[in-house]
C-alpha cells in the first residue's frame, strides 16, 4: 500500500544520511591521520562564530523544548588564527552532541571564557544533560568510543564515535586544547583554547598551510 511503502521510503533515507554522515566521518579521520589536511588561516572571531551557531541551532532547540544561552564577555575578545571552517565543525559537533544528551526543558550554553593567558581564547558548549562520569571522560575523545549508558536517553539518530575524535584533532592541529568537565547527573562543559593570531597574521587576509 502507499502509507507502507511511504514508511519503507523514510526509513531509507534516514539510514542513508546516517551511513553518509558515517563515510564522511572516516573519511575525515582518515585525512587527518595521515596529515593530508589543508588549514586554510584567517582572523576567526569567536564572538560572532559563537552567535552564529546559536542561531543555526535556534529551530531545533525550540523543536526540543530547550532554552539556549549565549555569553560573551563585556571586553573584546581577540581574533584566533585558524581555519574558520574546520573550527566551526568543532563547535556544530559540540551543540549537536549537547542537543542529543540534553533532555526536553533543559539548558545549553555557549560562549566564550576569559582566560588569564593572554595568548588563548576559550570557547565552551555547557549542558544541563546526563553527564559523562570520569572513566568515560578519559575515553570518548578516542575513535568509537560512546557513552553506552546514555544512548537509552538519546532520540534519533546515534552517533558514530568519531566526532569528537575529530574535533581533538581539528583543535590541536591549530595548535590548541580540548577537554571535557563533567558529573553523572549534573550535565557537561566541553570546551576548547585556541591562540590568538599575532598583529603580523592577521594583517594577512589568508593563509594555506599543510598539516
Amino acid at each position: 500500500s502507499p502509507s507502507t511503502w511511504q514508511t519503507y521510503v523514510e526509513r531509507l533515507r534516514v539510514n542513508t544520511q546516517r551511513l553518509t554522515r558515517f563515510v564522511n566521518a572516516l573519511l575525515d579521520v582518515a585525512a587527518l591521520e595521515r596529515g593530508n589536511v589543508t588549514l586554510e588561516r584567517s582572523a576567526v572571531n569567536l564572538a560572532i562564530l559563537v552567535q552564529d551557531v546559536a542561531a543555526l541551532y535556534a529551530a531545533k532547540m525550540s523543536e526540543r523544548k530547550l532554552l539556549c544561552k549565549t555569553t560573551i564577555p563585556g571586553k573584546p575578545t581577540p581574533d584566533v588564527w585558524a581555519d574558520p571552517d574546520k573550527v566551526r565543525q568543532v563547535v556544530v559537533n559540540l551543540v549537536s552532541n549537547a542537543i542529543k544528551f540534553t533532555p526536553e526543558r533543559g539548558t545549553i550554553e555557549i560562549g566564550l571564557q576569559d582566560l588569564p593567558q593572554e595568548n588563548q581564547v576559550s570557547l565552551y558548549v555547557k549542558d544541563s544533560g546526563l553527564g559523562i562520569s570520569d572513566e568515560n571522560q578519559a575515553k570518548i575523545f578516542n575513535k568509537f568510543e560512546q557513552v553506552h549508558s546514555a544512548r537509552p536517553h538519546v532520540k534519533g539518530p546515534k552517533g558514530t564515535g568519531l566526532g569528537l575524535s575529530i574535533c581533538r584533532a581539528l583543535v590541536e592541529l591549530h595548535g590548541g586544547t580540548i577537554g571535557v568537565e563533567s558529573k553523572p547527573g549534573e550535565g557537561s562543559r566541553f570546551h576548547f583554547e585556541l591562540p590568538v593570531g599575532s598583529a603580523s597574521q592577521i594583517g594577512r587576509a589568508s593563509c594555506r598551510e599543510r598539516v
